[in-house]
This record gives structure tokens, C-alpha cells and sequence, in this order.
């Protein structure tokens, strides 16, 4: 339990330095599990700095034996070149404590310290929060629509101020389905609106996508739909906790085309990887370039970094 607070101490205190940032009590046990356990292999910065510090004999042994010399270099760039290529290659983790546990841990770090002023309250799927009530709403065009598979998400972005500084409105799918009236309207009055669906890397997530138009009555004339979801090929490149599920029949699979058959047997094995998962702040910048429409920044170290092919993140 001691390792447990330490890892969430030092999550609340890493996300307390984003400012204002707002963050899900699902986005910080994700956060918590990645003190407590990382990728495999090292990032680009520690095999540097392994392959320097084990080289250090290498250049005390340069003037006199040369050749052991250069075989002390050539093992330690392999070492850390293979840790490096190790982190870079696809792979979830499973998380190290589940989330009853990290629940416990919270409820006693709750006791003990003042409420962080970021973590947002657990709040109801079930229940939909929006207010509808200002009655000059349809006056406005609404040029963007993002929907959210988690409420919890949906949350946060609202809490973010997502929705103002995107110009998008942000709806859970419960919330969204069907869509209010006084959307639609203001869809209707934009014009050409577009609608946006983020959700999990899991078979319930890709069966809602077939009739996903359908179920939220989207105005077809005015709108287009726009899936900017996890895939499993996203959760493996992101290196995700990942959550085991019970498995699905191949035969479910079939109509998903969209998948390659690796990520369909990702799926039939019941594992999923939620969009919580997802760094808070990344998950912020990414949506706000993909939902803008904003070229992606260049970055020529792309260590870290998923292939921009693949979509979302």
C-alpha cells in the first residue's frame, strides 16, 4: 500500500504542474499505474546515457588495449540499442494494481490530504448532465460536435473548457443519444457541421459504429461523421494498460474490415484499452488539433511517437 500512495502522490503532484488542468479519478489511476510500472526497454535519453556510462572503461582502456576497447563500445551500443528498440516495439501492459486497489489507496490519500483541486468527482454514466436551458441556443450555429463513448471523459473536457476553445460542443453518447433538438438546430444553422466519436479500443465500442449515425439522429444533410476512437493498433504504439474482458467470438469480428486481423484477435481475446488511459494533457492536445483540423507539428525525434497513418494520437 506504501508503494501504491508514493506512485499516486507523485501522479497528483506531476499532474498539479499542468496549472488548471482537470483529470477523471480513471485518468489518474492510469497515471498512478505508470509510476508504478513502465514500458518495456528505455527511451531514447536512458540508452543514451547507459551506453555512456557503460563505455566509460572503453575510454580508460583506449591507449593500451585497443581492441578490448572497441569490444567494450560495440556490446554496450548493441545493449543499448536493443533497450531502445525494445521500447519502440508495439506492446500493452497490464496494469500493476487494479482500480479497487487504487480506489482504497485514494480514499485513505483523501483522509489524510486536501482534495487536489484538478481531480473531478466520480460521476454516473447513466445520469446525463447537460443543461439545456438557455433558451437563445438554437439562435447559434454549432460547427462541431464531438460525442464521447465515457461520460467521464466527456466530463473532463467540458471541465478543460474544450468546448469553448474548439468551438465544439461535447456530448457523452447517453447524452447524445438521440441527439437534442436544439443541436440539431444549431447543426442545421451551421451549415455543414461535423460530428466527431471518441471512443475505447474494445469490441463494444466498434459494434456501436455501424448504426452510430442512426442512433444519435444525426441531420445527414448538414453533417458529416468523423470516428476518432482507439484502435488496438494505437494502444500497443501508446504502450496502454489494457483491461482484460471476456473473449469474443471471430465470427463477431468479421464485419469490422476496418481492422487488421492481428487487432481483430487483439479484440476476440476480450482485451480493451479505454481512452482514460491516454496521457489527460496528450489526449487534450491531440483532440484539439485533430477537431480544429490543424496540421500535426513536425518532430523530427519520433521516438515516442505512434505513426501519424494510424489516426488518433
Amino acid at each position: 500500500m506504501k508503494k501504491i500512495s508514493a506512485a499516486l502522490d507523485l501522479s497528483l503532484k506531476n499532474l498539479a504542474a499542468y496549472g488548471s488542468l482537470r483529470f477523471t479519478p480513471r485518468q489518474l489511476y492510469y497515471e498512478t499505474c505508470r509510476r508504478l510500472k513502465k514500458p518495456k526497454g528505455l527511451n531514447w535519453r536512458a540508452a543514451t546515457a547507459v551506453l555512456a556510462a557503460g563505455s566509460l572503461p572503453a575510454v580508460g582502456l583506449a591507449s593500451r588495449k585497443t581492441n578490448l576497447s572497441v569490444a567494450i563500445l560495440a556490446a554496450n551500443a548493441l545493449a543499448g540499442g536493443g533497450l531502445l528498440w525494445l521500447r519502440k516495439t508495439p506492446h500493452t501492459l497490464a496494469p500493476p494494481i487494479s482500480f479497487k486497489d487504487f480506489e482504497n489507496a485514494l480514499e485513505n490519500y483523501l483522509q489524510n490530504h486536501q482534495r487536489p483541486v484538478g481531480l473531478l468527482a466520480k460521476i454516473n454514466d447513466e445520469q446525463p448532465s447537460i443543461n439545456y436551458s438557455p433558451i437563445d441556443l438554437p439562435w447559434y450555429g454549432l460547427p462541431r460536435l464531438l460525442v464521447c463513448q465515457s461520460g467521464e471523459i466527456a466530463q473532463m473536457l467540458r471541465a478543460n473548457s474544450f468546448h469553448l476553445e474548439a468551438s465544439c460542443a461535447v456530448l457523452s453518447l447517453k447524452e447524445a443519444s438521440p441527439l437534442h433538438n436544439i443541436f440539431r438546430e444549431m447543426m442545421l444553422r451551421a451549415g455543414q457541421s461535423r460530428v466527431f466519436f471518441l471512443h475505447d479500443a474494445s469490441f463494444a465500442a466498434f459494434s456501436i459504429l455501424p448504426d452510430l449515425r442512426e442512433r444519435l439522429e444525426i441531420p445527414e444533410s448538414a453533417s458529416s461523421l468523423q470516428i476518432l476512437g482507439l484502435r488496438p493498433a494505437h494502444a500497443e504504439r501508446l504502450h496502454l494498460f489494457i483491461q482484460q474482458g471476456e473473449s469474443v467470438g471471430r465470427e463477431n469480428l468479421e464485419t469490422l474490415s476496418f481492422l487488421s486481423d492481428v487487432e481483430k484477435c487483439w479484440l476476440a481475446n476480450g482485451l480493451r484499452a479505454e481512452v482514460a488511459a491516454v496521457n489527460p494533457v496528450r489526449l487534450l492536445r491531440v483532440l484539439r488539433r485533430l477537431v480544429s483540423g490543424a496540421s500535426a507539428a513536425q518532430n523530427s525525434l519520433k521516438f515516442s511517437l505512434p505513426p501519424r497513418e494510424l489516426g488518433f494520437m
